[in-house]
């Protein structure tokens, strides 16, 4: 019974599209092969001229060619008459002695039971907890131990920069005087002490630290760039005259009308646009933004010296790398813009730049998921925090960071 309601479980996975998660309306195929509603992948490539990404694999298409997939409509039509049979999930564990589900964490046994268990003998006077309070707890653990190894795997690298930073000095040294006639020969200099031993511990910690990521690479990844989280406020003077900036610098809204703001060169009056107040030029940096019931934004980083009273590109080649809700589609705003999928719309978004490795991403902060990733990116001298916002409804809020610049 249980392997006949996996396999209708897998056909009806078969008959699900993977962008709405419903049975397939008018399926169509892609040049990759995958299919979608036909409804679903029009709205994904709405707005496209070239490049048409799938939203599976990723694969891009020069052209919009659909094709109807009338056998996957059978499948459809006969998945949704067949209904699932009463059976215990394949994924669901039971005790194997007492059938009962494994709900519970033993911490002496380091196992999961059921409740029946813990009221045995054996396991009453040990320490139980609800098997997800036990996985949060460990999962903290998991997480504080990673934090511990990536310092010491740092300072492993500063170490060994250091010493071959020094050895590359002598080595000059002893060039110069290997030249002079009057010299003896040296004697090479023997390598510094514990340099091989240094060496296989950074790559038992980064083995370790690859298998923790691979465990849980989305919660991991977040962790580990919201340690570089820094304080971005707003800067009241290049915001155009429709934009409301709050006195603490951290919300902004459109108004209902321009305000009387002094003209200044640095003000945007062609965009409804306002800038961080903290310039980025070098290092890491994470900061989150609150966009809470807003319909229409832009959020990302740009050139600090975008034009001010004129268009411009909206794309990395005029200088924007952001990402974009406009008419409830939410879009990386690449060379030709690319659909993003979240899974819920995102309330509170994180940003991580990493100027020198050329890498800007993109998470949903509450979710833990990583939205989009530019990367390969050759930035300008400084950028500067981008903000941009139509709807008149909600506003954006900038999250207190952990530090300054």
């Amino acid at each position: 019974m249980a392997a006949a309601a996996a396999q209708l479980q897998g056909l009806k996975e078969e008959a699900t599209c993977s962008i709405c998660l419903e049975y397939f309306t008018e399926p169509v195929s892609v040049e990759c092969g995958h299919a979608f509603c036909r409804s679903c992948i029009t709205r994904c490539w709405e707005g496209l001229e070239t490049n048409f990404p799938c939203p599976q694999c990723r694969k891009a298409s020069q052209s919009k060619t659909l094709r109807p997939n009338w056998q996957l409509a059978n499948v459809v039509e006969i998945a949704k008459q067949l209904p699932l049979p009463n059976a215990t999930p394949p994924e669901e564990n039971l005790c194997s002695e007492h059938e009962e589900k494994l709900k519970l964490f033993c911490e002496d046994d380091q196992r999961p039971i059921c409740v029946v268990c813990s009221m045995s003998r054996d396991h009453k006077p040990h320490t139980v907890l609800p098997i997800r309070e036990a996985a949060q707890e460990y999962k903290g653990k998991l997480c504080r131990h990673m934090e511990h190894l990536k310092k010491e795997l740092k300072d492993l690298h500063e170490w060994v920069e250091e010493e071959s930073r020094k050895t590359s000095e002598l080595e000059d040294v002893k060039s110069v005087l290997g030249r002079c006639s009057d010299v003896k020969a040296l004697k090479p200099q023997e390598d510094a002490p514990g340099m091989e031993t240094t060496l296989q511990s950074i790559r038992r910690h980064a083995q370790l630290l690859a298998e923790l990521q691979e465990t849980f690479p989305a919660e991991m990844e977040l962790r580990y760039v919201k340690s570089w989280e820094r304080e971005v406020t707003l800067d009241p003077g290049t915001a155009h005259p429709e934009l409301i900036v709050s006195e603490d610098g951290r919300s902004v809204r459109r108004g209902a009308r321009a305000q009387h703001l002094p003209v200044s060169p640095q003000r945007f009056s062609h965009h409804l646009i306002v800038l961080g107040s903290q310039g980025l030029s070098s290092g890491r940096h994470y900061w989150e933004v609150e966009v809470g019931g807003s319909r229409d934004w832009a959020l990302g980083v740009c050139d600090e010296s975008l034009p001010r009273k004129e268009g411009f590109p909206l794309s990395p080649e005029g200088g924007v790398w952001a990402v974009l809700l406009l008419g409830g589609e939410y879009r990386a705003i690449t060379s030709s813009p690319t659909p993003l999928i979240p899974r819920a719309p995102p309330r509170v978004l994180g940003f991580f730049l990493d100027y020198e490795a050329g890498r800007f991403s993109v998470y949903d902060a509450q979710d833990r998921a990583l939205l989009f990733t530019f990367s390969g990116a050759s930035f300008p001298r400084t950028l500067r925090p981008y903000f941009w916002t139509w709807s008149p409804e909600g506003g954006l809020r900038i999250l207190p960071g952990a530090g300054g610049y």
